[in-house]
């Protein structure tokens, strides 16, 4: 049923993660915001048809307290990627 079989990157995946300054807050915005996806139209489609996905259940996590740090402290570098293990996959 893939309507792009000749193109097989065409679909996106995004995951947003809302900090504010109260968890009453942050709830509200995640419930609002998870709300309007998955009612936002998409033009090509018709009816009551969704592109959203939830990957937890319930929809929204909540994870506590946020701290924030900061780090003065610089690194010559060779090579922008330097500093973090990143791993490389073909798939096709």
């Amino acid at each position: 049923m893939e309507p792009k079989k000749d193109f097989p990157n065409h679909e996106l995946c995004l995951l947003f993660i809302i900090t504010a300054n109260s968890e009453e807050n942050s709830k509200k915005i995640a419930k609002s915001f998870g709300h309007f996806a998955l009612h936002f139209s998409i033009p090509e489609w018709q009816r009551l048809i969704s592109g959203l996905a939830f990957p937890f259940s319930p929809s929204e996590l909540y994870k506590g307290e946020v701290y924030y740090f900061n780090l003065n402290h610089t690194v010559k570098l060779s090579s922008p990627l330097e500093m973090f293990r990143t791993e490389f996959q073909e798939i096709k």
